[in-house]
């Protein structure tokens, strides 16, 4: 069990003949549980021994493979769930930027389906990048936040997949840096092979990215995977799939309705919840999920905060509600970020309101300064380090922010 951890930059390279995978987290057991953990600029990369060998390597942030235990014996089960997490900025070579799963292992006979649940996520800005060695189209890249390879062969293990009020959102693939239109992303979500059960989509915000090299937002790429896909009141931009033949459990949604384009950090010195995107008060994701699916009911009954929703869920991982929620409307008319970060003198708070407090904060929470009726603050004299500003504006939004003073 992992519990409010940050994987921050770790790179993990494919060299020679061996592939390397997972840029944070190579998983190979039977249970994983991540809760409140955040993913950023992790990545896999291929090394040019590898790249010249065709090696790749997935999963910029978690790669997830049931490999043959210790003994030979066939594997019981990979049981994975992960709430209340955020993905950002991770890369991986030609599949999964964020998640990659490999079906690989034979499994034992009464082993039940193996599972990765995916609860109150965000995944934003992730990609999945062609291989350096090759530039036609045929190097297919995909599943630029989650790709999950199941093999066709019967014996492997068998997975189901759900996604229950998640965020998807700037996604993409494509050269190196993410910029090409060729070899372009062909997924948000990519489910591929036959040893699948079922993929139940509940809730989510699926969007791609604006730029030409995102794909489609959700793909499965086998005859029968449209009617293993199942849910309800998703927003998903669009379906690439030509199998998946029943639209019913989403509704088509645009990225600029419905999400910040950028994310959201409330942590304070006492107080951590993982970076999130916000829904705007006029999205169409307000009020747009359900309360309730399945038995067990999978939907959880509070958002990535641990704000609880009050009437119908909101789709995605953060729940607008300003009638339960003063932070949500604070949030919808206080539009607050800083620049530069980070700095070796002035720190500028910039914000659609008057600021009417500044307080400085050390990372053990020792109040360094406050200031009033002002929108900036020399940090000259402060020693180089991480910082927490905390601005408060003319209606009473309060919004946290980490900067480094750097010379």
């Amino acid at each position: 069990t992992l519990e409010r951890v940050v994987f921050e930059g770790n790179t993990v390279t494919t060299s020679n003949t061996t592939t390397q995978n997972g840029g944070a987290l190579t998983f190979t057991g039977n249970n994983l549980t991540v809760n409140n953990c955040y993913f950023k600029n992790n990545k896999v990369i291929s090394g040019a021994a590898a790249t010249s060998n065709g090696l790749t390597s997935a999963g910029g942030a978690i790669y997830i493979v049931n490999t043959v235990p210790v003994g030979g014996v066939n594997h019981t089960g990979v049981f994975v769930n992960i709430n209340n997490t955020t993905f950002e900025g991770n890369s991986a070579v030609t599949k999964g930027g964020a998640i990659s799963v490999a079906n690989i292992s034979a499994k034992d006979a009464t082993a039940p389906n193996s599972y990765v649940k995916c609860t109150n996520c965000t995944f934003f800005n992730n990609k999945v990048t062609k291989n350096p060695a090759t530039t036609t189209e045929t190097d297919i890249v995909t599943g630029s936040a989650f790709s999950a390879v199941t093999s066709s062969a019967t014996s492997v293990m068998i997975y189901d997949f759900a996604f229950v009020n998640c965020t998807f959102s700037g996604n993409k693939g494509g050269s190196a840096d993410g910029s090409a239109s060729v070899n372009e992303s062909k997924a948000t979500i990519d489910i591929d092979g036959k040893q699948w059960a079922t993929a139940t989509f509940v809730n989510n915000i699926i969007n791609t990215s604006a730029t030409a090299n995102c794909g489609a937002a959700l793909m499965v790429n086998v005859a029968t995977g449209g009617t293993k896909i199942m849910g309800s009141n998703n927003i998903i931009e669009s379906v690439y799939s030509t199998y998946i033949t029943d639209p019913t459990f989403y509704t088509a949604g645009a990225n600029a309705t419905n999400v910040d384009a950028a994310l959201t950090d409330i942590s304070t010195v006492t107080y951590f919840v993982v970076p999130f995107l916000i829904i705007r008060g006029t999205s169409s994701a307000k009020n747009f999920g359900i309360n309730s699916y399945g038995t067990p009911n999978i939907v959880p009954s509070a958002d990535v905060r641990n704000v609880a929703n009050v009437d119908n869920k909101d789709a995605g991982a953060f729940e607008y509600d300003s009638l339960t929620s003063s932070i949500n409307a604070n949030f919808e008319v206080a539009e607050m970020s800083i620049f530069p970060n980070p700095t070796s003198g002035l720190l500028y708070v910039k914000s659609n309101n008057d600021i009417v407090n500044i307080q400085l904060f050390d990372l053990l929470g020792n109040l360094l300064f406050s200031q009033f009726n002002q929108s900036n603050i020399n940090a000259r004299q402060l020693v180089n380090g991480v910082y927490i500003l905390r601005a408060t504006d003319k209606r009473n939004a309060t919004r946290n922010f980490r900067f480094v003073k750097k010379n």
